[in-house]
């Protein structure tokens, strides 16, 4: 049986709080250098993550109350921990519960990278993956440590990788070759060899793209035609030369 709060001035307090922590501020323009959403205006309420599902904490650290508040489905509930290592998605062990950062309140950084991955799963779910991956780079500098982003983002770039290979045309050379240096790389939290996967589908996509290559091979052979030019056997992008552009 689901517990319930059933106390009207703590329900009426909890909603009161929900809302003014995530309502923006209507009376003020935003700006660049300050947020814009208000504060929890002495609330102690705090974001929380299950496996693909968030809800929220009161969590008052100084007087040692910690309340799992949910919204998502019959009305307002409250759930223990445990309830949520088994839903919606059932997590693992502690151990993944840890490295995930399941069922911890978030940090404002941790609520920041946790709104920037939203952008990122969009990113990805309209297949333009180049851009999720650089948005889930951003989350990754915010937490190191924690192992979803490093998921999410080499799960992208599978995504990505089997994208490009569902546009290859017809006798699309199978090899296509990069020039870079370590002392290159964008993003110092991602570790070399999984930017240098990025460099590579990036180049994919730039011989997939480019418009001549389009209309001179890939548009003939897609309409069973001979193509007017010849194909090459392979093809190199140069990212050490300034005029080959960056990834």
């Amino acid at each position: 049986m689901t517990p319930r709060i059933d106390h009207p001035d703590l329900v009426h307090r909890c909603k009161t709080a929900l809302f003014s922590a995530f309502v923006p501020e209507l009376d003020e323009e935003p700006s660049a250098s300050k947020s814009n959403f208000r504060p929890a205006q002495g609330y102690p309420i705090k974001l929380v993550c299950a496996r693909q599902h968030l809800f929220c904490r009161w969590h008052d650290i100084d007087r040692g109350v910690r309340l799992n508040i949910e919204g998502a489905g019959d009305g307002f509930a409250v759930h223990p921990d445990d309830h949520y290592r088994k839903w919606p998605k059932p997590i693992k062990d502690r151990d993944e519960e840890r490295a995930f950062g399941f069922l911890a309140s978030f940090t404002p950084k941790r609520e920041l990278a946790n709104f920037v991955a939203q952008r990122a799963y969009a990113l990805a779910d309209h297949r333009r993956y180049a851009e999720a991956f650089e948005t889930f780079a951003v989350c990754n500098r915010l937490e190191p440590d924690n192992a979803s982003h490093a998921k999410c983002t080499l799960d992208t770039l599978e995504l990505w990788k089997r994208h490009l290979q569902s546009l290859y045309p017809p006798r699309f050379p199978r090899r296509v070759e990069i020039l870079i240096r370590p002392d290159q790389a964008r993003w110092p939290a991602i570790p070399w060899p999984v930017e240098r996967e990025f460099a590579a589908l990036r180049a994919t996509e730039l011989c997939l793209m480019e418009p001549y290559n389009v209309q001179m091979l890939w548009d003939p052979l897609r309409k069973g035609l001979a193509p007017l030019a010849e194909i090459p056997e392979s093809f190199t992008v140069d990212y050490t030369r300034k005029t080959s552009g960056t990834y």
